[in-house]
This record gives C-alpha cells, sequence and structure tokens, in this order.
C-alpha cells in the first residue's frame, strides 16, 4: 500500500540525486533510508 509508494518514491529520489551528483558525495550527506522518509514528509 503507502509503505510501496513511499518506496517507489525514495527509489525515484535517490536515482534523481545520483544522476545529479556524485554517489560517494550522496552517501556522505545523505544515507539510503534517509531520503525515503525525506520524501515521506515532504509529500505529507
Amino acid at each position: 500500500g503507502s509503505s510501496l509508494i513511499s518506496l517507489a518514491l525514495g527509489t525515484g529520489f535517490l536515482v534523481a540525486l545520483t544522476r545529479k551528483r556524485p554517489r560517494t558525495v550522496m552517501l556522505s550527506q545523505k544515507p539510503p533510508g534517509t531520503a525515503p522518509a525525506t520524501v515521506a514528509g515532504v509529500m505529507r
């Protein structure tokens, strides 16, 4: 349900950030678990 949607949005968000920024910088700034939570917070 909503968990799958948030996971999909989080994955898309990570992909978008990865394309704009180097992977090393992305990983150092935000852990993989932070992005889905951020996206969920924005959607709410």
